[in-house]
């Protein structure tokens, strides 16, 4: 679909996606491959109470980082493109649509971690149909959503299937967001995949998968919301620096803030995270 829109719009998507991806390598598909042992155990001798609630933790210990990611990632995103990417022929302009593109991902954040913790849980349970169903069922809701977003195709030559976007555009479009409309449609298409896998988790191992999910969701937003106020001071107070600067300071003040709150705030997750990592490290 993207080949339909401006010109170098699949070169902003394909930048965008990968700056997202790597967050996301680091939490979720960590947590959900170190989970997937103790969830195999405990599913091969039928503890489903058990099951429920180690999934109800890896839950909790992946929203208390992609929380905050999703909200560095939508703050820091044109000073992560301009460090990371702008030089040669990668101009402003590009930096400026990546991170457009960049800041829609960020959108599907809670949803992708989700489901990387939810299908170790229908592994365990030796049901991997059940995630390759509900992504079939997104990858529709995906087109839809891509359909309704990113405006009209542009003008000219097109691939066969040009003709028929346009026609279900005309009927299905609410918004004309370009390639941000195609990144905006893959997070919804994500969080449909979580809920789906949701529910249905709660009904094969029961409503234990939602734990405290709630309030850990809020305490942890509340936070982010804290280090967000604390980059945003920061970047006007460096509006004029490097894009460098920005970031680091924006990373450094942002962690800083967040962690400090999260104890401050009782966090479970993030105190049980931090002795991890000194033990490690001692």
């Amino acid at each position: 679909l993207a080949s339909l829109l401006p010109e170098r719009s699949i070169s902003y998507l394909w930048y965008a996606d990968r700056v997202f991806e790597f967050p996301l390598g680091i939490v979720a598909v960590a947590v959900g491959t170190a989970a997937l042992p103790s969830l195999s155990g405990q599913a091969s001798v039928g503890r489903y109470r058990a099951m429920s609630v180690s999934t109800a933790y890896a839950m909790r210990l992946v929203w208390a980082l992609a929380i905050p990611a999703m909200a560095g990632i939508w703050l820091l995103a044109p000073a992560i493109i301009e460090v990371l990417f702008q030089r040669g022929r990668f101009s402003p302009q590009d930096t400026a649509m990546t991170a457009w593109a960049l800041r829609a991902y960020a959108f599907g954040m809670l949803g992708v971690a989700t489901t990387r913790v939810l299908i170790s849980v229908f592994y365990a349970l030796e049901r991997p149909r059940i995630p390759v169903l509900t992504a079939s069922l997104a990858l529709v809701v995906n087109a839809a959503c891509d359909i309704a977003l990113m405006g009209p195709p542009e003008p000219g030559p097109a691939w066969w299937g040009g003709s028929l976007v346009a026609r279900a555009g005309g009927i299905l479009r609410v918004a004309d967001l370009d390639h941000a409309g195609l990144a905006l449609g893959t997070a919804i298409a994500a969080t449909v995949n979580a809920v789906l896998l949701f529910w249905l988790a709660r009904r094969r191992i029961g409503p234990g998968v939602g734990e405290g999910l709630t309030g850990s969701a809020v305490r942890h937003a509340g936070c982010a919301v804290l280090m967000a106020l604390s980059v945003t001071a920061w970047q006007h107070a460096v509006a004029d620096a490097p894009a460098w600067l920005e970031l680091t300071g924006g990373l450094v003040i942002g962690i800083a803030v967040y962690l400090g709150a999260a104890l401050f705030a009782g966090s479970e997750e993030i105190s049980r995270l931090l002795g991890r990592t000194v033990d490690r490290a001692g």
